[in-house]
């Protein structure tokens, strides 16, 4: 039996989306880390399948995703040969199937293989792993919540983990809250490919039979085990050549350089040393302590409490909040020029004034809103960065 959990499953991938439209073929693609979600950019237009292999190689796997003419979706009830009910005259056979079950209703999309076969002839011939293919909006179903109203060229509605809408859109929207964050199309078809690939899935089902899908996942999987542990030699031995080389020399400046240091006082050199380090050390100390600030954190605390409305309410704030995140063995920093908050407001109108009576204030120096989502039974969340004046 088939176990997906079983199988090697890739760290990246090339998502290529074609796009059939009365003009011709439109194609994108973009490299996606599978287990992060994440890719570096909006996925980018190519002319052909040519030009996508040149950019991102032949040693990643790709997944197909095809929309646009040829590709029809449904939403039927969940019943034995149910593919054999959406193809009218036809072998379901010769089409291409990507559904996503809930246990009583299927949504499905499909199409014609016979559509993507002179790109398919293609890649094969280039020797380029393929190790799924998928059509339509059904992999945003695989990116979806519990509870979602998404809306794309299709409008779909989630509810307790069931689809109970699913329709073409009345109007197209290029972005939707997915998930509970904005998407457009494509990132939300990024996001439920990535799912898909990273882990199993009983609802989902895409164009490859499961067979062919493992098939290629471990051919995919072998050969890159082949590459790695291939250029791994390769690399020792070089490595040990180099590294021979340079410890002959490291013995040759290592015999110089202690025949220099007797000639120079160490207890010396060492207590100068020391006191430098130990003199940078407390300047830096002094700097992040705040110590040098026009006011202290208690001031811009109390300003700001006191400026706050009583219809908005704040969730967070972070005075002098730390320029990048904790790392290790690295020097903490603080932005002692910011005040970050974030909370909820009946209304802009409401934050629109309170972010101007603070722009009033002679030690700010601006107020920026990074952020404000809308909800349609609760007040507005936003997010506030204030700049302070040096």
């Amino acid at each position: 039996m088939f176990s997906f959990n079983n199988i090697w499953k890739p760290g990246s991938a090339v998502i290529v989306h074609l796009e059939f439209v009365q003009e011709g073929l439109k194609l994108h693609a973009e490299k996606v880390r599978l287990k992060e979600n994440q890719s570096p950019a909006a996925p980018e237009a190519f002319d052909d399948l040519a030009a996508v292999i040149a950019k991102f190689g032949k040693n990643i796997p790709y997944l197909l995703h095809v929309d646009g003419t040829g590709v029809l979706t449904r939403l039927v009830e969940f019943l034995p040969g149910y593919r054999e009910q959406l193809i009218v005259n036809g072998d379901k056979d010769d089409f291409y199937f990507s559904a996503f079950n809930d246990g009583f209703e299927v949504a499905v999309s499909f199409f014609r293989k016979s559509l993507i076969r002179e790109q398919l002839d293609y890649l094969k011939q280039e020797k380029i792993y393929v190790v799924e293919i998928t059509c339509g909006i059904i992999p945003v179903l695989a990116a979806c919540g519990d509870k979602e109203s998404i809306t794309f060229d299709y409008s779909v509605q989630v509810d307790n983990g069931r689809i109970v809408k699913l329709k073409r859109a009345e109007t197209v929207q290029e972005r939707s809250v997915v998930n509970g964050s904005f998407r457009t199309r494509k990132e939300a078809i990024r996001e439920g490919l990535s799912a898909i690939q990273q882990e199993a899935s009983e609802q989902f089902s895409g164009g490859l039979e499961p067979e062919n899908r493992k098939a290629a996942l471990e051919e995919y999987g072998q050969y890159s085990k082949f590459r790695f542990f291939g250029i791994l030699t390769v690399t020792v031995i070089l490595s040990a050549l180099i590294g021979n080389y340079f410890y002959l020399n490291h013995l040759n400046q290592e015999t110089a350089q202690l025949e220099a240091d007797l000639m120079l006082n160490n207890d010396n050199l060492s207590l100068l040393d020391r006191l430098r380090q130990e003199k940078i050390r407390k300047e830096q100390l002094i700097t992040t302590s705040g110590v040098n600030a026009s006011e202290f954190i208690s001031f811009y605390i109390d300003k700001v409490g006191e400026s706050v409305p009583k219809s908005i309410s704040l969730k967070t704030a972070y005075f002098f909040p730390l320029k990048e995140k904790l790392k290790e063995k690295k020097k903490v920093e603080i932005n002692q020029q910011a005040i970050e908050i974030s909370g909820f407001t009946p209304n802009s109108e409401i934050l629109d004034d309170w972010m101007e009576q603070m722009n009033r204030f002679d030690w700010i120096k601006s107020v920026e809103l990074l952020n404000y989502l809308k909800s349609e039974h609760a007040n507005a969340e936003f997010k506030l960065l204030i700049t302070l004046t040096q």
